[in-house]
């Protein structure tokens, strides 16, 4: 076992001996992405907005818009056929994603079956004093 750590501490100095710093003025990638190309992000964005031709899957008619506007009516097609995901994309999308849940801060507060009673009792007698 001590001789199994000492090649590997040998080993691992070796690596770090052989690592060096890059002269003043060098790149660690001299080739490097070519200046004046477009990233990932951009190139999308290009095609998203471009115009398309499809059957909306809501109305099954056809349609005229963009690719993003195809996207997103495929998406809420999966919404309301029930997809989980789907759904949970669509909310998140309009109304933000839910704070407490990106914190995992959640405090629950279990009431006993008898408080839960009693907190119902007095919400009905609230209700029916309004219909009076």
């Amino acid at each position: 076992m001590a001789e199994k750590q000492r090649k590997n501490s040998e080993g691992r100095a070796k690596r770090l001996a052989n690592l060096k710093n890059f002269p003043k003025g060098q790149s660690g990638n001299p080739a490097g992405r070519p200046a004046g190309s477009l990233n990932r992000s951009t190139t999308l964005k290009k095609w998203l907005y471009g115009d398309a031709s499809f059957t909306n899957p809501l109305t099954l008619q056809k349609a005229l818009g963009t690719v993003e506007d195809q996207i997103v009516l495929a998406l809420l097609k999966r919404a309301t056929a029930g997809n989980i995901a789907a759904i949970k994309e669509v909310l998140d999308s309009v109304y933000g994603k839910n704070p407490e849940l990106l914190t995992g801060d959640l405090d629950v507060n279990m009431l006993s079956p008898e408080d839960f009673k009693k907190r119902a009792a007095e919400r009905r007698k609230q209700v029916e004093s309004l219909d009076d």
